[in-house]
């Protein structure tokens, strides 16, 4: 794969010194390349259902029905392990080390595993994990809010003789805090 790379890395750097008709010639020619390689992948994408029971009946002419028990055995423990550490480790280092619910961690990630599962493919399962990060972005921004908004809340009620002088400063187009009203910071610590 490497040889690959550098060879492409290559072949764009010669490219670029190349004029400019015969540069759009060679990616015209390399778009072709594209189109032919993505051809062979959709052929070989619908050979695929037809191609692989096809292999796994000779592999068990060939050696025998005990291959299918062996592969059964080793997919099982290979996916009870997977699940182990799953559910099993990383709920202890989300709890311990993040100091968030495991329950709650794997219900927001939940479209993540699912297509991450179904696809086998970082590249399809990128998106879901950003739209994943926005939606928990968002929602520790909005509990922030409320929280701040809960306590301003609270700090009013408890001092509710001030509610009013408050409201007829910010009428005035007045901020509190550099009002001569400003000694009040001694009842209520909110920035209204």
């Amino acid at each position: 794969m490497l040889p690959l790379i550098v060879f492409a890395i290559l072949v764009g750097a010669a490219g670029l010194k190349l004029p400019r008709d015969r540069r759009q010639r060679l990616q015209d020619g390399l778009e072709t390349v594209t189109d032919l390689m993505t051809g062979i992948v959709h052929f070989a994408l619908k050979l695929a259902p037809y191609a692989v029971p096809a292999m796994i009946f000779s592999v068990v002419v060939k050696v025998g029905f005990d291959i299918i028990i062996a592969l059964g055995l080793f997919v099982v423990g290979c996916v009870a392990m997977l699940l182990l550490h799953l559910f099993g480790t990383m709920s202890l280092w989300i709890r311990f080390l993040a100091k968030r619910s495991p329950a709650e961690f794997f219900r927001q990630i939940k479209d993540v595993l699912v297509t991450a599962f179904s696809t086998s493919s970082s590249s399809a399962t990128l998106p879901a994990a950003l739209a994943a990060a926005a939606r928990a972005a968002r929602r520790r921004a909005l509990d922030r809010r409320l929280r701040a908004a809960a306590r301003h809340d609270h700090e009013h009620e408890r001092h509710g003789a001030l509610r009013g002088l408050r409201r007829a400063v910010r009428r005035a187009g007045v901020s509190a805090c550099t009002s001569t009203l400003s000694r009040r910071s001694r009842w209520c610590s909110c920035p209204c």
